[in-house]
């Protein structure tokens, strides 16, 4: 699915400014932010993400 040019831009400011706010690796700073343009809700068990805004973390399970 290709975004319009401003939705884009839109999208990397949010990522750098996610990635400053939460220390978050850039990685972790595109998912976050791409979850966030779209309203969609970013599932995960990465612990980096626990208790962000649009995310549910869910631990790992252990065996």
């Amino acid at each position: 699915m290709n975004l319009p040019p401003i939705k884009c831009i839109a999208e990397e400011k949010l990522t750098l400014k996610l990635g400053i706010q939460y220390k978050l690796p850039m990685a972790d700073s595109i998912i976050l932010a791409t979850g966030m343009a779209h309203e969609a809700t970013v599932w995960t068990q990465n612990a980096d993400f626990e208790g962000l805004p649009f995310v549910k973390y869910v631990e790992k399970m252990k065996f």
